[in-house]
């Protein structure tokens, strides 16, 4: 059973302890997933899918006419030795890009959501990698932006577009992106309204929006409440785990809306949404083949999620997330995809490292208790810099935590995950 603690330290001041700004773990995982709203979209493909075998050759041309429509190619960066073949476990990018609903419409649109899938028809598995959305990380974007600068890893999209945001989460994990989809806030919420709203049962009790929720009862939601009970996280009690909870509620109520011979009658609205509102690579004749293939794996789902410190920086929000956090997720979605394992020297090598050379790694240390194949060792500690004065590119950074400070911050991740206060004072490397 892999085991993870983790030691917080934050010596980053602007002019005093009083004016440092933390977020906690805690804090950080709250912020973490909004995964499934985005896998609602290859739900409905494949619903539509089947039932237009069902319905006729009709609806059969109409939805081929649709997805179509939405078939963009990218030219990414190709990170596979070998072209993929019939039943090779695949790997797709869910992006929900901040357009429409409350956000509106803007040239420099950011990735909201990142959620790197791989599915796997011999294990009959998908798995859900949820990318931080304020992960720090190196861009790999457009040519018009220097390829050095490190930002917040949804910020690749308005730099570099849908190319920029696959190059740079390839680049991030060192796991190959074979296809993506990308869609708005406004097309959940228009598919909704389409086939008439949707019925589903709230697990909790809760009010947002004008909406009101009663635990055990069923509500009809429009397209805007549907969304509302989709996102919400900040008042469910289990957090994200609760909203993944209702999020797959959502999802069958969908589904089952969406094979009502109603709803089939209008289904030239609902294709109209879908080439709408989203935007991907695979073709009609790929979607068939992943219907015939990989329906049994699409059911069967698993996520995974990296241990992130949230810190202001510079009055803006990040995600830091340690090599061998990013390496644990990155091997767990390689060995899925059936490559072969890489180290953290990978990272030094493609100089994408969020190590002692890099301006921010100061900002905290970590204990960690895994290899690179996911298994229990021995506690190794990552060093950070020693005390003292660094010099970046924006700012001189005073270093002068007290011990005092650092218990107090190491005593809030502890509480956070519920695991014995670890210093690096008192364990051996």
């Amino acid at each position: 059973m892999r085991r993870k603690k983790s030691d917080f330290k934050d010596p980053y001041y602007n002019e005093s302890l009083e004016t440092l700004s933390r977020t906690t773990l805690n804090e950080t995982r709250k912020r973490k997933k909004k995964r499934k709203r985005r896998l609602i979209w290859l739900t409905v493909l494949l619903v539509l899918l089947g039932g237009a075998t069902i319905y006729g050759f009709d609806v059969w041309n109409s939805f081929k006419t649709a997805v179509n429509k939405t078939t963009h190619e990218v030219k990414k960066d190709n990170l596979r030795s070998e072209a993929l073949k019939k039943r090779d476990p695949f790997s797709v990018l869910l992006v929900g890009i901040d357009q429409g609903g409350e956000y509106g419409y803007s040239e420099d649109a950011r990735a909201d959501t990142l959620v790197l899938a791989t599915i796997n028809p011999e294990t009959n598995t998908t798995t859900l990698a949820s990318i931080p959305r304020d992960a720090y990380a190196k861009m790999k974007v457009s040519a018009t932006v220097e390829n050095g600068l490190w930002d917040k890893i949804n910020h690749s999209y308005a730099y570099g577009g849908i190319k920029g945001t696959i190059d740079t989460v390839q680049q991030y994990l060192q796991v190959p992106i074979d296809s993506y989809i990308r869609i708005d806030i406004d097309g959940l919420m228009d598919l909704v309204d389409k086939i008439g709203g949707i019925d589903v049962v709230s697990p909790i009790t809760f009010s947002q929006e004008g909406y009101n929720f009663v635990e055990g009862e069923s509500i009809h939601l429009d397209g805007f409440g549907a969304n509302v009970f989709a996102r919400m996280r900040m008042v469910d009690p289990e957090g994200t785990a609760g909203r993944e909870g209702r999020q797959r509620t959502l999802i069958t109520a969908l589904a089952k809306k969406l094979l009502s011979a109603n709803t089939l009658f209008n289904y030239k609205n609902i294709l109209d949404t879908i080439s709408s509102h989203v935007q991907t690579d695979l073709t009609f004749d790929r979607l068939l083949e992943i219907q015939r293939d990989y329906s049994s794996a699409l059911t069967n789902m698993k996520q995974e999620s990296f241990e992130a410190f949230g810190v202001d920086i510079q009055n803006g929000y990040y995600g830091l997330v340690t090599d061998t956090e990013r390496l644990r997720v990155s091997n767990i979605l390689r060995k899925e995809l059936k490559l072969n394992p890489i180290t953290q020297q990978t990272f030094i090598d493609k100089d994408i490292s969020l190590s002692q050379d890099n301006d921010i790694y100061h900002l905290y240390n970590s204990v960690e208790c895994i290899d690179a194949n996911g298994n229990s060792v021995e506690c190794a500690v990552i060093p950070t810099r020693n005390a003292g004065t660094y010099t970046t590119e924006n700012e001189t950074i005073q270093q002068t935590v007290q011990q005092t400070v650092e218990q107090t911050i190491q005593q809030t991740v502890r509480q956070s995950v519920q695991q014995p206060l670890v210093t690096t004072t008192n364990k051996e490397e």
